[in-house]
């Protein structure tokens, strides 16, 4: 960490706007400015990174990019990013074959065969708990300790057929500063709390300062929901800035449990973190 450290983000992408000129879509990703570095954290479906960063921060040179899972709603605003080349780091098992069941059939919805091809992208893949960068770290695999399961039309296909997805490629994105963890994540397909345990014991219990991204609760009860917001409650995470799959039921009742801690992820969100 340094003396004049600094975080803040800009919402690039995800399922709401209400500022003109800027767009939607059901997705997710965020600029991360930290100690002048510029990290992209995730790539939406496509139009809105190509719109939204133009609008936003076009003055800004990405210098490395993050990809927390493979699927298509955080993946293809790679496919016309506009950048001669790009590292982007991810899990080793990022280009899974992941499904979604419809009624007839399943449907492809991870990685599109065009990003994984492209000459101007590098993949950087890992597997295990790492730092990338000074005080920035990649998770690697999720332990499950307590069962979520984030969405029983979600499944994978493997060498020995197709199962119900567990999401061996997801991950979250860390940052360690003066006031604490800063956990970045894409869906919490996991469960955001399996993820939050899981950071706590990597790095010895270190206080959790403020949480960013999708918590797949949008297929979740109530009672799911409100548990979740127990569990934030008493760790005392200071900030939480949700949206996207978390769903409008999901951020409802976190707010009204952990009020003013709760802010809503939207597109053109700016917000100085530390």
């Amino acid at each position: 960490m340094t003396v004049n450290e600094s975080l803040e983000i800009v919402i690039l992408a995800d399922n709401y706007v209400d500022k003109p000129m800027l767009v939607a879509e059901h997705g997710f990703s965020c600029l991360i400015e930290y100690n002048g570095l510029n990290i992209l954290f995730d790539a939406g479906q496509g139009f809105s990174l190509r719109n939204n960063f133009k609008k936003l921060c076009n003055d800004k040179k990405i210098d490395f990019a993050v990809l927390s899972h493979g699927h298509y709603d955080h993946s293809d605003g790679f496919k016309d990013f506009d950048v001669s080349s790009l590292d982007i780091y991810a899990h080793k098992k990022v280009f899974a074959e992941h499904l979604r069941k419809g009624e007839d059939d399943f449907e492809f919805i991870g990685v599109d065969k065009t990003v994984l091809n492209s000459k101007k992208y590098n993949f950087i893949l890992n597997e295990n708990f790492c730092e990338i960068k000074k005080d920035i770290f990649l998770s690697g695999a999720i332990d499950r300790v307590n069962e979520f399961d984030v969405d029983k039309n979600l499944y994978l296909k493997t060498e020995n057929g197709i199962s119900k997805d567990n999401f061996p490629d997801e991950q979250y994105l860390v940052i360690k500063t003066s006031k604490g963890l800063v956990i970045f994540t894409g869906c919490s397909h996991s469960g955001i709390e399996n993820i939050i345990l899981d950071i706590k014991r990597k790095t010895k219990d270190t206080p959790i300062y403020a949480v960013i991204g999708g918590f797949h609760l949008f297929r979740s009860s109530d009672n799911e929901i409100m548990k979740v917001a127990d569990f934030l409650l008493e760790l005392e995470v200071k900030i939480i800035i949700t949206g996207h799959c978390t769903g409008i039921n999901g951020f409802l009742i976190l707010k009204n449990i952990l009020k003013d801690k709760v802010l809503f992820s939207k597109v053109g969100l700016k917000l100085k973190i530390i």
